[in-house]
């Protein structure tokens, strides 16, 4: 999707990894059986000993929307031992997880489990839209980010043009649309800066939520209806996952990937 240099490695691992919150999110049809009692204790009896039901609107975390935000559809939250949040409603499913991501395929292990059920459960045939984002901060100081990421990245942020006794904030966002057939991507915003007043407690409970941090924040979607296959929505969401991935590493330099101990995967 994105014109980046060619790589020796592409696939990567971080030591030191700044997410504080990774999203998956699937738009589908309503589904009126996903709001009813009935189908909410057959989603918790397919979800099994992973998930536990709880009050709705307890994390707001989840209330993170992707592109333009839709009108509120009843449906109920659960929570996973490992910090998982699952909203399912009538027109959507949500996982998210805060600092304690692990990786990819741990993510991935847990949407299989909640696609499953919600297809069995809502009778769900095809879906709509699909959003992966992934949420990097971590506290930096203003030097911090501009060691860390290409100048490119850092703008007018990372420069000298504003004075020292300026109360910087700098978030750029771009807004991607694409027509490319051969790509599954098709939207994605990607917003990225420093914000000396953290990026905000509803986003993340980590000390960036509230300490000058830098934000990498890259939200790709796809808005090609399709069949509500589970193997395939996994598969698309590991292509998502990976141009998400791939992006956040074109923006570190030398310095930044050895502060996040950026390597190569075996």
């Amino acid at each position: 999707m994105f014109n980046l240099p060619a790589r020796e490695h592409r696939s990567f691992i971080m030591g030191n990894p700044p997410i504080v919150r990774a999203v998956v999110q699937i738009v589908f049809p309503p589904a009126m059986r996903l709001a009813t009692p009935e189908g909410a204790a057959e989603l918790q009896d397919l979800l099994g000993g992973l998930f536990q039901m709880e009050p709705a609107e307890q994390d707001a975390a989840l209330r993170i929307s992707f592109g333009n935000p839709g009108h509120a559809t009843q449906g109920f939250q659960f929570r996973h031992a490992d910090g998982y949040r699952l909203s399912v409603t009538t027109e959507n499913i949500v996982l998210t997880i805060d600092h304690r991501y692990s990786d990819r395929a741990a993510f991935a292990n847990v949407l299989e489990t909640a696609l499953s059920a919600v297809r069995q459960v809502g009778k769900v045939t095809e879906y709509l839209r699909v959003g992966v984002r992934y949420i990097n901060a971590a506290p930096a100081s203003i030097g911090d980010f501009r060691t860390w990421f290409k100048p490119e990245f850092t703008g007018w942020a990372g420069g000298e043009i504003l004075g020292a006794d300026s109360h910087r904030t700098w978030v750029l966002i771009t807004q991607i649309n694409r027509d490319n057939l051969d790509s599954p991507i098709t939207t994605g915003v990607v917003r990225y800066g420093y914000v000396p007043t953290g990026v905000g407690s509803d986003v993340t409970v980590s000390a960036a939520g509230t300490h000058p941090s830098f934000i990498a924040d890259i939200d790709l979607g796809s808005q090609r209806p399709a069949i509500f296959d589970v193997v395939a929505l996994l598969e698309l969401f590991r292509t998502i996952n990976h141009e998400v991935a791939a992006l956040f590493e074109h923006t570190l330099s030398d310095d930044g990937a050895s502060h996040f101990a950026l390597a190569a995967k075996e």
